[in-house]
């Protein structure tokens, strides 16, 4: 993980970091074990310093049961919620509350979390649908810490850096690639690219698992950000770089070019 030394961008906002950090440790006292910040503005790849800031909250005592009370206590203490008050979200990346935060010059995108990795239970058989492995690279190798500790670190530690066992790995990438290889023959019965979109979009975030799966690191985004991780991260060419961007010189090339890029990472 950085610290907050490591992410320039950071320094004008320190008040607004500290504020941050007691407006959960000390206003709402609820239990929070660990606060890191995460995404584009500590990664220095935001355009401008107008991009919020991602937060995880990692609160001992939360679950899906008692997310309703975590709601009540956010909103009877009020605060600047911007347009998105606390609301609870259960989704392939964790159960948690999602609100805005506006903290002096900066608004931050709040997300409570339980103690828990996401995704460890299912690790095993969940890849198709899990976040693991983006957790694990934005949310903790390319994230800060400003307070306390991420809960699970010891685990990470134990079984998932610098990345997991090798039966794990080749376990995911089996179930990856049959999911891409089921998805590529619905695209090749689909004779329209515009009416293959929606698939192709959806296998290409399987694909892009599967390589860095295989490249044995962890991705940030797997719909995002995606030209620098590829070129910069797993040092693909170009062409193949284009043709998971679907970059080309028409529609349907952009199609052929994809589905041929799938074939090859099927047939090796």
């Amino acid at each position: 993980m950085k610290n907050l030394k490591d992410v320039p961008k950071l320094k004008p906002y320190m008040a607004e970091i500290t504020g941050l950090v007691d407006y959960f440790t000390q206003k709402l006292d609820i239990n929070a074990v660990g606060i890191i910040l995460f995404g584009s503005v500590i990664r220095s790849n935001s355009q401008d310093g107008s991009s919020d800031i991602d937060v995880v909250v990692y609160c001992r005592d939360f679950c899906r049961e008692n997310a309703g009370k975590f709601i009540r206590l956010i909103e009877n203490y009020g605060g600047d919620f911007f347009d998105k008050p606390p609301i609870f979200i259960e989704d392939f990346i964790s159960p948690r509350i999602e609100f805005f935060y506006n903290q002096g010059r900066k608004l931050f995108d709040i997300n409570i979390f339980p103690c828990c990795l996401p995704g460890y239970a299912g690790r095993e058989f969940n890849v198709i649908h899990d976040s693991l492995d983006v957790v694990i690279g934005a949310m903790y190798e390319k994230a800060v810490l400003v307070y306390g500790n991420v809960p699970f670190e010891g685990l990470l530690q134990d079984e998932f850096l610098p990345f997991y066992s090798e039966n794990l790995r080749i376990k995911r990438m089996n179930l990856l690639k049959r999911r891409i290889s089921a998805e590529l023959q619905k695209i090749k019965g689909i004779k329209e690219f515009g009416d293959a979109l929606f698939l192709i979009y959806k296998m290409r975030r399987y694909l892009i698992k599967w390589l860095f799966i295989n490249a044995r690191k962890y991705p940030i985004d797997l719909d995002r950000y995606l030209e620098q991780q590829l070129s910069e991260d797993l040092k693909l060419e170009k062409s193949q770089v284009d043709s998971l961007l679907l970059r080309a010189d028409s529609l349907q090339l952009a199609y052929n070019n994809f589905v041929e890029f799938t074939n090859f990472i099927l047939n090796n």
